[in-house]
């Protein structure tokens, strides 16, 4: 990224990795307990289990949370490692260690497709995009002024 004229490239970027892991924090405290919710079959498009599969995790387990089965998941999905990165045109990434559970894929018998678990960790609903927008933008400011920048700054972000 360039920068702007009062801000200089170094300083963005500190400030926009900053604001990245700030982000990343916030989704870890606020959306990563509702994956494992049963909200998660509406609002992220978690696949439904076979009726089989449900009744039996219901009588074991007593519920039909999605990526919830022996708990070991959502244990290790409470190390809160997150960390960002500035790409070269000004992009941002944000990465979550998800837990190592979410990569095994089970077999499934007859016709029907194996669960992707991992993409059912990574989906976002359209209401927790713009919130996180919204906390970016606002990190992203906070982290300039603190810099030291001192001048209005406005902050544009392409979704």
């Amino acid at each position: 990224m360039r920068g702007t004229p009062t801000v200089r490239p170094r300083q963005w970027n500190q400030a926009l990795r900053a604001a990245g892991e700030d982000v990343g924090v916030y989704w870890h405290i606020h959306y990563r307990p509702k994956r494992f919710s049963e909200q998660a079959y509406s609002e992220y498009g978690a696949r439904k289990r076979s009726r089989p599969y449900r009744r039996k995790k219901v009588a074991e387990k007593g519920h039909n949370r999605p990526l919830d089965y022996s708990g070991e998941a959502r244990r290790d999905s409470q190390q809160r490692k997150v960390g960002a990165a500035v790409r070269r045109r000004g992009g941002l990434e944000v990465w979550i260690r998800g837990p190592r559970k979410l990569n095994y894929r089970p077999r499934t018998k007859g016709r029907r497709r194996p669960i992707d678990m991992r993409s059912e960790w990574r989906a976002w609903s359209p209401r927790e995009r713009v919130k996180l927008q919204k906390v970016l933008r606002q990190r992203i400011v906070y982290h300039l002024r603190r810099i030291g920048s001192n001048q209005r700054v406005t902050v544009r972000l392409n979704a």
